[in-house]
């Protein structure tokens, strides 16, 4: 037995998972483990399978190249510098930041349940343990914004005085309600651009119920946002006079907040994928509503594909794109939530309100009474190394259409100036026109899946609106064959339609089922659930000690 095989048995005793009586090497005369010298190490052949499926055979080639996606423009402009320097800077500053919060935990006194640290302290120098748990805080020091947010009802925008008739009147998309429900009659794909906030989301939804078209079946409306969902669903139940949930309602991930005598539904644009894989026709919808099309999520992507199959065996389906660029020639056919809610909020009497927010401010939603907008040139974008098989988040300059996006936000309610920190030779050559869609830079496993799971076999022909290299699909079939899910033709397998049926990415989907087998799914559903979640520890900062201190239980020596 070598050495690390000890080890590992001692830790397995130690941890309670085995008895040293079940373990092969027990002495039961002695009082513990046999002894074994290690004698010299097997040598073992490894051989390299590179037999290849009938349905990638010549194609597997285009796998061996698997460079990162190019997502920058310029890569040697002053842009992608910059970003590069912002990288390297974010990286110092947290080891400087965890390296304080090292030497402040190291200060405070491991015994916190004591009244006092310090039984004879010098002057001035006595402290209650209350205050040390929060490092100087004590628990009366929370902040204003916080003590207004604690135990009050989530809010979605400021309470305006005008009536909400007055209020849906008011809208821009109002002058243009007869015109709107006129196109819809007439075409059964129509292509809707105006800016955010001029209530494409939340009134064409209503108009089309006043039309007569929730006779046949209901209206869909897809977000990519789980709050924009939330929120526009919340508002439209005002203004439609019912409760969330009746006639209006949401679906989110782990959250369908819907009745059997819903009318609009609001939904992410995976759960309308996942509706799909079960009635392929989408035969309970009359209308299908593709909102803020211009941020190209891989879903939203996969969903057009599918739906313009859809419309040609559907003709009494309508479906409605809506963008907020004028680049729609494509496509024509960790906060709780109280917290997060604190920016619909005007600000109080006599101060200003500041709002520091991610690219989800672009479009997905709109905040009043903005008339400044500082924009960096900056965003983060998720990226897939295939190479490495990781997804990274990486800090990217945003493209001209976002700039634009961006800008506009400061003209909302009225003139307004948007700051930019960059310079106009940046904006015209180092900004590519359009942001990458998602469907180009990201892992397509899951995706490929879900396809195979609809019936559609030839990927590499499927009618994507921006394609993505043959490269990325034919790594993706490639490992989903090696997990079982697809056959020697490409075709999916008993195990891989069971895999398609969990939201999952198919290596999780597939550790997930053959827990079953071998009996430790308790433990694969528990492993899974903490790869999925991300961060779960929250850490307010009047209790940053307190907030390590719990965290610092779950830390295991080995």
């Amino acid at each position: 037995m070598s050495s690390p095989e000890r080890w590992e048995a001692k830790q397995l005793i130690a941890s309670g998972v085995m008895s040293v009586k079940e373990y092969h090497m027990f002495d039961e005369e002695g009082d513990g483990m046999l002894y074994q010298e290690e004698g010299a190490e097997e040598e073992l052949e490894v051989e390299l399978n590179e037999d290849e499926p009938a349905f990638l055979q010549g194609q597997s080639r285009y796998s061996m190249d698997m460079s990162p996606v190019k997502i920058f423009k310029n890569p040697e402009g002053s842009l992608s510098r910059a970003a590069a320097l912002q990288s390297a800077l974010i990286k110092e500053r947290r080891e400087v930041r965890e390296q304080q919060q090292r030497i402040m935990l190291d200060s405070i006194p491991k015994d916190l349940n004591r009244p006092w640290e310090d039984p004879i302290p010098e002057m001035g120098e006595r402290h209650l343990a209350q205050e040390l748990r929060g490092v100087g805080l004590s628990a009366y020091d929370m902040p204003e914004w916080k003590k207004d947010a604690y135990g009050k009802a989530l809010t979605f925008g400021q309470r305006s005085k005008l009536s909400i008739q007055e209020q849906r009147r008011s809208l821009p998309i109002f002058k243009l309600k007869n015109e709107l429900i006129q196109a819809v009659h007439e075409n059964q794909v129509l292509v809707v651009i105006g800016e955010t906030g001029s209530g494409k989301t939340t009134q064409v939804t209503q108009y089309l119920v006043e039309a007569g078209y929730t006779t046949k079946g209901k209206i869909g409306c897809t977000q990519s946002r789980r709050v924009a969902a939330m929120s526009v669903a919340k508002r439209v139940t005002e203004e439609f006079g019912c409760r969330l949930g009746e006639e209006v309602g949401y679906a989110i991930r782990f959250e369908d907040c819907t009745s059997p005598d819903i009318v609009i539904k609001y939904m992410m644009d995976g759960m309308l994928l996942r509706e799909i894989l079960i009635d392929e026709d989408l035969s309970q919808y009359s209308v299908l509503m593709l909102d803020e099309a211009h941020e190209r999520t891989i879903n939203t992507d996969v969903l057009f594909g599918l739906l313009k199959q859809l419309v040609k065996w559907r003709p009494d389906l309508r479906l409605i794109v809506t963008f907020a660029t004028l680049d729609a020639e494509k496509f024509s056919g960790a906060l709780p939530s109280e917290m997060q809610s604190r920016i619909f909020e005007p600000a109080p009497p006599g101060k200003r309100k500041v709002v520091v927010a991610t690219n989800i401010a672009e479009a997905s939603l709109t905040i009043d009474d903005i008339f400044y907008v500082i924009d960096p040139g900056f965003a983060k974008q998720n990226v897939y190394n295939p190479k490495q098989g990781l997804d990274s988040l990486v800090i990217t300059p945003i493209s001209q259409a976002s700039a634009k996006q961006r800008a506009g936000r400061a003209e909302r309610t009225g003139p307004g100036k948007c700051y930019r920190l960059y310079t106009e030779s940046a904006f015209h050559n180092e900004m590519s026109p359009t942001s990458i869609p998602e469907i180009q830079r990201i892992n397509l496993g899951m995706t490929v899946l879900n396809l195979k799971a609809m019936g559609i076999n030839d990927l590499l022909s499927f009618d994507f609106m921006d394609p993505p290299t043959p490269q990325a699909l034919i790594s993706a079939m490639e490992q989903l064959y090696s997990l079982g899910a697809l056959d020697e033709e490409g075709l999916l397998t008993k195990l891989g339609r069971k895999m398609a049926e969990f939201p999952l990415d198919p290596p999780l989907s597939k550790m997930l089922l053959t827990s079953v087998d071998l009996g430790c799914s308790d433990e694969i559903l528990t492993i899974i659930a903490m790869i999925r979640t991300g961060n779960i520890f929250y850490r307010p900062r009047e209790k940053q000690a307190q907030a390590d201190q719990k965290r610092a239980k779950f830390f295991q020596p080995e």
